[in-house]
């Protein structure tokens, strides 16, 4: 992606605040807050797309399936609220994604046994997540350029379509710090990779040398599931069928390349702000276009269907589903040992 070059002082004034920002953590100037048990945050340097919940949810489930209570704290992007909210107390969702926001919402609903907890004061959503449901490890969501948090591992993602190397700091590219700023990461991971030497080429490039762990992740589709049913079908059930998608993520190349590699006849595509806020008027004017193309299916992400689910009545006659993603690391063994080990400092 080539910079707005309008953009650019805009930049340079956003890499100062950033820089002095740091710094003021680096020396002791501000301090980090102890959530009293091991925090492991996987973010990323650039602004979004990096495919973080599959991750995540890939980390939440390691933890749980060696007996390590944990918790998801978030911001909770897009929500209507503000505060501490309790999306899932492990047992039960309780909340929307209009009150939690969608990836903490997609998590509950996807990760049995997990806490997930939004909050803007993330130190008092991982104190809540420790104090009031005993979990015994924090990830916390987005985490990396959160640092009123201590945390005991840094896991930072780059979108292997996208990566942080050839485009600019915020707003005139989409990285959000410096790339020195890399050193801070223990872990680097290659996301959404096509390509096992470009994976290779980007995490050989000298600004990861302090990072001890390395993976690569490829993300394939997984199956078809009926936002409002919950009927899931192989992924073979797209193969021909002519079906119009929809999202509002901020990576939609990804998805949109996952319904054809799935051999989906798109004809029809909309594409929404990341963490749009889905209306009844956005929804009507999908199903027409879906109807006029041919399209027999609406497809959608599972992010966009925790939102899209309440006012799936407004589709009429045509079906949702969603796509169901999974992710695959190339490096498995190595990376649940990573986990593990973070997990159980304390």
């Amino acid at each position: 992606m080539r910079p707005h070059p309008a953009l650019l002082p805009l930049s340079w004034l956003y890499g100062l605040a950033v820089t002095l920002r740091n710094a003021a953590y680096d020396t002791g100037l501000f301090s980090a807050s102890d959530a009293g048990v091991p925090v492991i945050s996987i973010g990323n340097i650039t602004a979004g797309g990096t495919g973080k919940t599959p991750v995540t949810a890939d980390a939440a489930h390691t933890l749980l399936a060696a007996g390590i209570p944990a918790a998801v704290v978030s911001r909770g992007y897009g929500r209507r609220t503000a505060g501490t909210v309790v999306v899932s107390d492990g047992r039960n969702l309780l909340a929307t994604a209009d009150e939690g926001g969608d990836e903490p919402v997609l998590l509950a609903a996807s990760v049995p046994g997990l806490v997930v907890i939004a909050d803007e004061d993330r130190v008092r959503g991982a104190r809540i997540a420790v104090e009031r449901f005993g979990v015994r490890c924090v990830l916390l969501d987005d985490g990396f350029q959160h640092r009123r948090l201590k945390r005991d591992l840094d896991i930072v993602l780059m979108n292997e379509q996208r990566p942080p190397f050839v485009t600019a700091l915020l707003p005139a590219g989409y990285r959000r710090e410096p790339l020195s700023r890399f050193a801070r990461a223990q872990a680097v991971m290659v996301t959404k990779s096509r390509s096992p030497e470009a994976a290779a080429a980007l995490l050989s490039r000298p600004e990861l040398s302090h990072a001890l762990h390395r993976f690569t992740a490829s993300y394939e589709g997984d199956g078809v599931t009926d936002i409002v049913t919950g009927e899931r079908r192989p992924l073979d059930a797209l193969r021909g069928l002519p079906v119009a998608a929809l999202c509002g993520i901020a990576e939609p190349e990804g998805f949109l390349h996952a319904l054809t590699a799935a051999g989906a006849d798109v004809t029809e595509r909309t594409v929404f702000a990341d963490h749009h806020r889905y209306t009844e008027a956005d929804v009507r004017s999908v199903r027409e276009r879906a109807e006029r193309s041919g399209a027999r299916l609406v497809m959608t992400t599972e992010k966009d269907a925790v939102k899209l689910r309440p006012l799936a009545g407004g589709f009429g006659g045509v079906p949702v589903s969603a796509l169901t993603m999974r992710v695959r690391i190339a490096e498995r063994e190595r990376w649940k040992e990573m986990l593990l080990a973070a997990a159980r400092t304390v």
